[in-house]
């Protein structure tokens, strides 16, 4: 019997350090937080990887474009045609959503919460070398 709670331990141990090393052990580092007040989505990767990034928030807010600079560098307040409105904040290798619930429908937390969880799973499925 406590073979199988050791096992049951370490399979949770490694699924743990698997994860945090898919999440932070090669410079990436995603963090989602929410609260009656206020939604945050802060994500840390590869810089070689930012035009792919902006592309896809790009595609995923049509019509509106908020990511195209040379520099990409950007630190807007941002509504869209739905009215959905948030703040990005973005420069190579770094990305910061932040929307105020209250300014929101629950239509527009949905739309941003979804185009944050495509956005992690696009960082997530790059590869995490630096060049």
């Amino acid at each position: 019997m406590k073979i199988k709670y050791w096992l049951l331990g370490a399979a949770l141990m490694g699924s743990g350090i698997l994860s945090a090393c898919r999440m932070g052990g090669n410079g990436t580092k995603i963090e989602v937080s929410s609260n009656r007040y206020e939604y945050k989505f802060s994500a840390r990767y590869n810089s070689d990887i930012t035009p792919g990034v902006e592309q896809y928030i790009n595609e995923q807010i049509k019509p509106t474009s908020i990511l195209n600079s040379q520099n990409h560098r950007v630190d807007l307040a941002v509504i869209l045609a739905d009215h959905t409105n948030f703040n990005i904040k973005s420069s190579p290798g770094r990305l910061d959503i932040e929307m105020n619930k209250k300014d929101n429908t629950g239509q527009s937390y949905t739309r941003v919460n979804n185009l944050c969880a495509g956005i992690r799973n696009f960082i997530l499925s790059q590869p995490h070398e630096k060049h």
